[in-house]
């Protein structure tokens, strides 16, 4: 599906899971190495696919339960991703996980 199909089916919104998906990799919430080594385990496709997602209209999020900070800011930057608006961060000890599953842990727009 390209993101010609995704605007002609009226969709304004993508949001992308971080380990295992925008990542080849699981972090497993503690990446041992710099935001510059996970970002060449950013799949270029989805790099690609985001950007191009962006420049249609389409808002584009990365959602994520990791609890690092440093990487989640700056991997954006480092992969050369358009643009990075801001966070919302909804993690919370009180957050049940069906409210986790519905509205994502943390959730970054692009």
């Amino acid at each position: 599906m390209s993101v010609l199909d995704l605007t002609r089916a009226g969709i304004n919104f993508l949001a992308i899971d971080f380990d295992l998906t925008l990542v080849d990799t699981h972090t497993e919430g503690r990446w041992p190495g710099s935001p510059s080594e996970l970002a060449a385990r950013v799949r270029p496709n989805l790099r690609h696919l985001m950007n191009e997602a962006m420049d249609a209209g389409i808002h584009v999020a990365i959602v994520t339960l990791s609890p690092q900070v440093n990487i989640r800011y700056r991997l954006p930057q480092l992969c050369e991703i358009d643009f990075f608006a801001g966070a919302i961060d909804i993690s919370s000890a009180s957050i049940d996980i069906s409210c986790q599953l519905r509205y994502g842990i943390q959730i970054f727009f692009f």
